[in-house]
């Protein structure tokens, strides 16, 4: 091939030191460019073994893996160790596929921690998804100081626990003069009227972990229960959830 020269070219620095470099002289640079576009890239095997797993997991559930995120390649939020995928524009991804999350896995996700999310990435979506739920979403146990920058945020937190209970609920409390969860549970083994019966209870009455191990159990036994429930006892689990939520925010406020 004609048009180019190989050599050596040295360059000597004030310390006496002094580097050797191959020097490639061109006529035309497009000798260069194409010997460059004629190079494939080497991929090592075990990282397309990685891809293969955990884009096969992604592509069934839709949610990221411990090992695979959905953002921008020069997304700072993401480690130098995390595997990427970046599908548009920077200005159009969104870290981790938010817009994926449905209503029932975000009231799931306050009990269980089982979506694998940035905290201040949720709540970044938080405003856009309560719009699905009458603009009623519980976020208090995420919520920090910091994050009341967040557009929208404010309308979402609960500043009171009576603003959590229903008036028919409130009116109806002295016919069910109930102690706390505990004996609700003893007494009644119906899962509605448990439900409902907790909400009876005044907010110095309920005891966090009583109704954390409460939820919990009911994840437990059913995954998808805010899913595949009836809808009186749909409304009666995300009640409790938000009551739940807003006691562990103010459990986390008061052990800052």
């Amino acid at each position: 091939m004609e048009g180019y020269n190989i050599g050596e070219s040295s360059f000597a620095f004030e310390d006496n030191k002094m580097i050797t470099m191959t020097k490639i002289t061109l006529s035309d640079y497009s000798l260069i460019y194409n010997a460059i576009g004629k190079k494939k890239m080497k991929i090592p095997v075990r990282l397309l073994r990685l891809l293969k797993d955990e884009l096969y997991l992604f592509a069934l559930s839709n949610e990221p893996t411990e090992n695979i995120k959905v953002a921008a390649i020069d997304d700072d939020r993401v480690s130098n160790d995390e595997l990427v995928i970046s599908i548009g524009t920077t200005e159009t991804i969104s870290l981790d596929g938010l817009k994926g999350i449905s209503t029932d896995q975000w009231y799931r996700n306050i009990v269980m921690h089982d979506l694998r999310y940035n905290t201040e990435d949720l709540l970044d979506y938080a405003p856009t998804l309560a719009k699905q739920v009458s603009g009623k979403l519980p976020i208090n146990s995420l919520y920090e100081d910091k994050n009341k920058k967040i557009e929208g945020i404010d309308k979402l937190l609960v500043k009171d626990f009576e603003e959590i209970i229903s008036n028919t609920i409130k009116r109806d409390r002295s016919k069910h003069p109930q102690i706390n969860i505990e004996s609700i549970l003893k007494e009644i083994p119906d899962i509605d009227k448990q439900m409902i019966n907790i909400a009876y209870l005044k907010k110095e009455q309920v005891n966090l972990i009583d109704l954390e191990n409460y939820l919990k159990s009911k994840f437990e036994q059913d995954n998808d229960i805010l899913k595949n429930s009836k809808p009186f006892t749909r409304t009666n689990l995300r009640r409790l959830i938000r009551i739940y939520d807003y006691l562990k925010g103010e459990s986390k406020k008061a052990s800052d």
